[in-house]
């Protein structure tokens, strides 16, 4: 399942870079394993805000719908499968 960072951080598709921020850090003094959280609540928390505060990242998220180690797989997937059908037709 993919994980909607806007829904991990509370924000809207339209939040600027600051108000991300701000969800951030307000949902990492919930979940930090510093502030009493776990690792495993942290986690999205984290992932979400990678995505999110990177606007080429973000900008593919915006677009697929994936982040970028679900695109990176895929697009290996789609090179093997184009070279396999060339190889298969040649």
């Amino acid at each position: 399942m993919v994980m909607n960072p806007y829904e991990t951080l509370g924000v809207s598709t339209e939040a600027d870079k600051q108000e991300i921020k701000n969800a951030y850090r307000d949902k990492a003094k919930e979940t930090h394993p510093d502030k009493g959280g776990t690792k495993e609540e942290f986690a999205p928390i984290a992932r979400a805000y990678a995505i999110l505060s990177d606007s080429r990242k973000k900008a593919r998220y915006d677009e697929t719908g994936l982040d970028n180690d679900e695109g990176d797989v895929n697009k290996s997937a789609n090179a093997l499968l184009q070279t396999t059908f060339i190889s298969l037709i040649d």
